[in-house]
């Protein structure tokens, strides 16, 4: 057995997690990981931290008396046992930073990782786009008190979460986000980064950006000179519970009006997706996991509903389907009579016509990762996002047993939300792409706007030809005609979130199901 521990400084006992005294950061190397870096030791003399290195399995017992766990490229998996105690540990008020690297150095398969993470709505992605030695801002703001330069030459991005340092492009500007926060009920914390040379400690002052010879750090001077203070204020941050997320108080637009809200005791179980039906006045709510959280846990069982509710807020019938394998998005056909469900791994065309939802058939999504929204255009024709840049299609839903890919490219990454526009497929995408449009027939794209809210979810038009976006942390914007943008809801300090809404331009109504929070809420536009 290898426990090493080394004692620094004290601390106040405001910032102990389950134990008396100085906080501890368990530095894990059951799993592969290298040796702590001299630098740690030096950041934990400076904030006061206690370091305990491990390379026994990951337990209840062990992290007792631990406020920080510290999984900086993990390379073996995690033990079903082990990803338990992890996860209870962030539940009651513990931290976590998790480093991983692009798949040549670790592997997101192999390390299962995602498990860690996916049920407080965050995810690590498959590798991005390599540029070398292209570098990475962490602008000032909850964590960092500056703007920080970090290194970055090859890695992943980071889906979910509250992405706050980026990768940049290459002329320097900002764009997908390797590392982002999240703040869980309970109090814990944690920080996940897509990218490992800043918790190394590289990039010098005199680095120049986009030199040097690709995938040879010995001949390579890396830009980021801000690798240490940087890894010191997420470390700051993950500790401190006097810290709190969010400086801004919730905000809702006077533009708004609430009609109703349905509560979380009434039955709903991570409301996801809302799709209204003008034929019968009602709208249909996809139920995600009854297990609760953002993500479900082991197999995706069909153990899920979608619901059927008045426009008033009354829950007409709260299994209206049952049987359904955790459905996201929704959407109707033209006559409203085949209501269409994204499950798992397919499509299901659910008839709307009887007292109860009954599915008809299933349409294949075999080969998607992650499918999420859908939307119909004006042929007939069902387009699904996929959370791996991709979008999938079916050209004749009526008879066609296979999804076929349709679009993959950087230029949708993290793909959600999906609107038909005429000839185009409006694209709800990452933070920096914002929404982009694709043409139904080149497939030519461009950008509609960058709302900058956050990764986006949830689309929609409204009688204006205002666009909506939201965020599903619980931030929604308006984007008017002339691309002027302006925020209408901010609670995501707090909650409710607003995952893939509904609006009904007719009748001015915003429908927010809060995925996280068991609950929807209806607003009146003004």
């Amino acid at each position: 057995m290898k426990v090493s521990i080394i004692l620094i400084a004290a601390i106040s006992l405001a910032f102990v997690h389950n134990t008396i005294g100085k906080p501890i950061l368990h530095y894990d190397r059951a799993h592969g990981e290298g040796k702590t870096r001299p630098q740690l030791h030096e950041i934990a003399q400076d904030v006061g931290l206690e370091i305990r290195e491990s390379d026994q399995p990951i337990g209840k017992d062990s992290l007792a008396d631990t406020k920080l766990l510290y999984l900086r490229a993990p390379r073996l998996g995690f033990l079903p046992a082990e990803q338990k105690a992890i996860i209870q540990f962030l539940k009651t008020g513990g931290s976590l930073l998790l480093v991983l690297d692009e798949e040549a150095r670790q592997s997101l398969e192999k390390s299962g990782v995602n498990e860690l993470i996916v049920p407080f709505g965050m995810m690590l992605t498959g590798d991005t786009p390599y540029l070398h030695n292209q570098g990475a801002i962490a602008p000032s703001g909850i964590i960092n008190r500056e703007d920080r330069e970090i290194p970055y030459s090859g890695g992943r991005a980071i889906a979910g979460g509250i992405p706050f340092t980026f990768r940049l492009d290459e002329n320097g500007d900002p764009e997908l986000p390797m590392a982002a926060y999240n703040q869980i009920d309970g109090g814990g914390r944690i920080v996940v980064m897509g990218e490992g040379m800043a918790s190394i400690y590289l990039g010098e002052l005199g680095g120049v950006r986009l030199s040097g010879e690709p995938r040879n750090p010995k001949k390579t001077n890396y830009w980021g000179k801000d690798s240490k203070i940087f890894m010191r204020e997420v470390i700051e941050w993950l500790i401190h519970d006097s810290e709190t997320i969010g400086a801004n108080q919730p905000f809702i637009s006077d533009k708004l009006v609430k009609l109703w809200e349905i509560s979380p005791t009434q039955g709903l179980r991570s409301p996801e997706s809302i799709v209204y039906d003008p034929a019968r006045n009602c709208l249909y709510v996809s139920n995600f996991n009854v297990q609760g959280g953002f993500i479900k846990k082991g197999d995706y069982s069909p153990d899920e509903f979608i619901s059927k509710l008045s426009l008033s807020g009354e829950i007409l019938d709260i299994k209206w389907l049952e049987g359904v394998a955790s459905p996201l998005g929704m959407t109707l056909d033209s006559d409203a009579q085949v209501l269409y469900a994204v499950e798992r791994e397919r499509v299901l065309t659910i008839d709307t016509r009887g007292k109860k939802g009954k599915v008809l058939r299933s349409i294949s999504l075999k080969g998607s990762k992650f499918p999420n929204d859908i939307a119909m255009d004006s042929k007939g024709r069902l387009y699904v996002s996929d959370a791996e840049n991709q979008i999938w299609r079916s050209a004749n839903p009526a008879s066609d047993a296979v999804f076929e890919l349709w679009y993959k490219g950087e230029e949708i990454s993290l793909v959600n939300g999906l609107l038909v526009q005429g000839d185009e497929l409006f694209a709800a995408c990452d933070n920096d792409r914002g929404i982009v449009a694709i043409n139904l027939e080149t497939k030519a794209t461009r950008t509609i706007a960058r709302p900058r809210i956050g990764p986006l979810d949830g689309i929609r038009y409204d009688e204006e030809k205002c666009l909506y976006v939201s965020w599903f942390r619980g931030r929604l914007a308006r984007i008017y005609p002339d691309n002027r943008i302006e925020e209408i809801i901010d609670t995501s300090a707090e909650g409710p979130g607003i995952a893939d809404f509904e609006c009904i331009p007719e009748k001015r109504i915003l429908i927010l199901p809060d995925s996280l929070g068991h609950s929807i809420t209806a607003y009146r536009l003004l």
